[in-house]
């Protein structure tokens, strides 16, 4: 019994990734539960799927549902028929994936030759994320797309390693799973032929008919699972594709301005995991001191001037989940903390974030540069000669020269490995700046994650044997603070909203018809009315701001008083940001 408790407490300490994983986020649930049979931003609409599939046993697309994701909302009735229909099993499902997408994260990273500590920091960063953890906690369609994208990338780094045809189908088989989430997941297939392309190309590698075989059956199935659904009686309505009309010129600046403020945000998100790497940071700057590190200072130029002349604010930028004083989408009018997020105090702390996560960003572009073959070149031959030059004013004849090669080599993936991950990465920001997605919002950068920690990975193996830089351990614990912090928030004075609607539906007796209970409560209650009788077709033309799908708003419910309202009765709830109780009020047109 001893031997065998010696053992376990080794692999787990020693090398198991799923037991840490698990137990952040157990840690997590214990502080925050994921309470309130409630919807929360859009999951009200994949829930009505859900229950669609549950009763009639058909798949329907809803009308306000872009993506055709099949495979969440087959998830979600699993885990609803088992456990009962509600937005608590809902959410359950979506933590469960949570927990896989971040132990799938270190997995990849140790494909890419990371070490354990490193692939570790990898799931930390990826849990701590104030977007991953908040949407972690509803039945949106983003976790379970970033967590089916990194299995079928998990496969198909493995795959360039060793060729089999097994593992090329597996990538294959979850990229079908990620493309029945959310139809922008052809990326990985697309980035996985251009490896092997380059491979083809460059170093002559056998293509052979099984691996052709393993790799088309699984997007053929993908297809042929799409046109099914398209051409089946359950689907009623067809997905929406809406385009952005507006001028060439106008829409480049706009996706140029988008591209940077996102490349700045995951700089910021990852910043436990740029930290971390300072001490190979070091080792690369002594070694070619000039060319890289103009290289990053020009990266960082290029994107402080973009923020200072045409973004002209700090970050969170673009809104929609990630804001300055936590995380989730507002969805009720009046202000939420408005005079605490002016404050000078928090102004200060962004700017200062927003200032590491330039130079957070700057030494990813560094890397997405340096994982080029003929970048990698020409910085070793300058790096062999910074070090030859160290080597005569040394005196020291008998050093090896091209110390700078040895210290490159061990730092990057495979080369199949990184065409594989610049594709990803390329292909994935180039999807969510498509004209198809007229509306962009910071969720949408998740997906970037992936393939910006794997890019770094490989710095990890000789840099992180010993011990971790202290400033990855501050800023890791600071944005898990900050984004349990936001989670909290959101839960409680969502759930002192639903209480105050409860409030007025059964003691006030308002009718359903009459009150604005902000986007969640209306698109479950009165959506599907208001468009029949409206005779609208297209959800998007129902609503702006926080009121659609509104009748009458003689009652309401706010974060503060309304004019022309009065105030029928408040619900207190804490918040964690705030350091303190805050309320919901139910109003009544005075």
């Amino acid at each position: 019994m001893k031997d065998w408790s010696l053992f376990v407490w080794r692999y787990t300490t020693e090398r198991s990734l799923l037991v840490p994983v698990l137990a952040l986020h157990l840690l997590t649930l214990l502080l925050v539960l994921p309470r309130g049979n409630f919807p929360l931003n859009d999951d009200w609409i994949y829930a009505k799927m859900v229950q669609t599939v549950l009763t009639e046993h058909h798949y329907v697309q809803h009308p306000f549902s872009q993506p055709v994701a099949v495979a969440q909302i087959l998830w979600g009735a699993l885990f609803c028929g088992i456990f009962g229909f509600n937005y608590v099993t809902l959410r359950c499902s979506t933590l469960v994936l949570g927990v896989i997408g971040a132990w799938v994260t270190a997995k990849c990273v140790t494909e890419c030759g990371g070490s354990r500590k490193a692939a570790l920091l990898a799931a930390f960063t990826v849990s701590a994320n104030p977007i991953f953890m908040n949407l972690s906690y509803t039945f949106m369609t983003d976790v379970p797309y970033y967590t089916t994208m990194a299995l079928s990338a998990l496969f198909y780094l493995r795959a360039l390693r060793s060729n089999r045809p097994a593992d090329i189908a597996l990538g294959g088989v979850f990229g079908l799973l990620a493309v029945l989430v959310r139809q922008l997941a052809l990326s990985a297939g697309v980035a996985y032929v251009c490896a092997v392309v380059y491979m083809r190309l460059r170093h002559k590698t056998q293509i052979t008919p099984r691996n052709i075989v393993a790799f088309f059956a699984p997007w053929c199935a993908a297809a042929m699972c799409l046109l099914l659904w398209k051409f089946s009686s359950g689907a009623e309505h067809a997905a929406q594709l809406r385009f952005d009309t507006r001028p060439l010129a106008e829409r480049a600046q706009s996706v140029y301005l988008y591209a940077v403020m996102i490349l700045t945000m995951v700089g910021l998100w990852v910043l436990p995991w740029t930290a971390a790497r300072i001490p190979a940071m070091r080792s690369w700057l002594a070694a070619i001191t000039r060319p890289r590190a103009l290289l990053a200072a020009a990266f960082t130029s290029v994107l402080a001037l973009t923020f200072m002349l045409l973004v002209q604010k700090t970050l969170p930028v673009p809104g929609n989940i990630f804001h300055k004083l936590g995380s989730g989408g507002f969805s009720i009018t009046g202000a939420y903390l408005d005079g605490l997020s002016r404050s000078s105090l928090v102004t200060a702390a962004w700017f200062i974030a927003t200032g590491m996560a330039l130079v957070s960003a700057g030494a990813f572009l560094v890397d997405m540069t340096g994982l080029s073959a003929t970048v990698r070149t020409k910085l070793t031959k300058a790096s062999a000669r910074s070090a030859s030059r160290r080597q005569k004013a040394s005196n020291a004849p008998n050093q090896v020269k091209d110390t700078a090669a040895a210290d490159l080599e061990p730092l990057l993936p495979l080369p199949a490995q990184r065409i594989f991950l610049q594709a990803l990465f390329l292909l994935t920001l180039g999807a969510s700046l498509s004209p198809l997605i007229p509306i962009v919002f910071d969720r949408y950068a998740l997906a970037l994650l992936l393939a910006v920690i794997l890019m770094g990975s490989g710095a990890f193996p000789e840099a992180m044997k010993n011990r971790i830089h202290p400033f990855a351990l501050v800023a890791g614990a600071m944005l898990y603070c900050f984004s349990l912090a936001g989670v909290h928030d959101y839960l409680a004075w969502n759930e002192a909203r639903w209480k105050a609607l409860d409030y007025l539906q059964n003691d006030v007796k308002a009718p359903i018809k009459r009150i604005d209970g902000g986007f969640e409560f209306n698109g479950v209650y009165t959506s599907q009315e208001y468009m029949k009788e409206k005779h609208i077709t297209d959800f998007w033309k129902c609503g702006h701001g926080f009121q659609w799908w509104l009748f009458d708003d003689t009652y309401a419910v706010a974060f503060s008083p309304r004019k022309g309202y009065k105030e029928l009765k408040a619900f207190p709830y804490s918040s964690w940001m705030g350091w303190g109780e805050y309320r919901i009020l139910a109003l009544k047109r005075d």
